[in-house]
This record gives structure tokens, sequence and C-alpha cells, in this order.
């Protein structure tokens, strides 16, 4: 997969490419996707079935969204979704990746977060 970042614009843009990597993960050309800000990182989640996606489109939470995996395979996320995570350049971009999510994360928060609950 591969992650590229730009802020040509006033807000940022991430796109994720690598279409044979995100169809192993769940992330094939036209597949609905949720998104959804939580716990400080924006959840990245293909939705599989129509009546979910109707639920899922009658829902009003400004936490989530609703998208589709472009044509050609790629991720795209831009705006307000990056910045209230805190990613506002390529530096701070972390992503994990598991079949059915991707998470994207600030990589300086989240690793503030783990000092703060740090045990020693």
């Amino acid at each position: 997969m591969k992650i590229a970042f730009s802020a040509d614009q006033t807000l940022p843009e991430v796109i994720i490419s690598g279409p044979e990597a995100l169809a192993q993960h769940g992330f094939t050309p036209e597949t609905p996707i949720k998104l959804l800000l939580k716990q400080g990182a924006l959840w990245v989640i293909p939705v599989d079935d129509e009546s979910s996606w109707l639920t899922l489109c009658h829902c009003s939470d400004a936490e989530l969204g609703l998208d589709v995996i472009r044509d050609n395979g790629e991720l795209y996320l831009a705006g307000d979704w990056l910045t209230e995570i805190g990613i506002t350049q390529a530096s701070d971009i972390d992503m994990l990746c598991d079949t059915g999510v991707i998470v994207l994360f600030n990589r300086q928060r989240m690793k503030e977060s783990v000092t703060a609950y740090d045990c020693h």
C-alpha cells in the first residue's frame, strides 16, 4: 500500500493506493465504506450489505460518514476527517491495517497517549 499526502488546497488530502493490497483487506473498487472518528483516530470500514448501508445513510452522527472506494481502487480521504485527528502534514500520518479495517491516526499524538499510560 502507498500513502500519498497533499496539502495543495486549504485542507489536507490522503490517497491510499495499491488496489491489490487494499483488496486483500476488503477494500475493492466501488466498495461502500463507513468513516468513523473514534478514539482519536479515523476508522475506515467496508460496508458489506445493502441494509447496513441504508441504515447508515439515515444516521445523523457528526462522527460518522459514508463514501466509496474509487473506481481505480484508491481510498481518498480529505479535509475535516484528517484535521479532526491532527493530520495536517505528511509526517503526521500513521496507519494500521487489517482485514476489514484501516485506522489512520496522528503519529505524535498516539506516541504521547502511549507515553501517558506507560506504567514505568
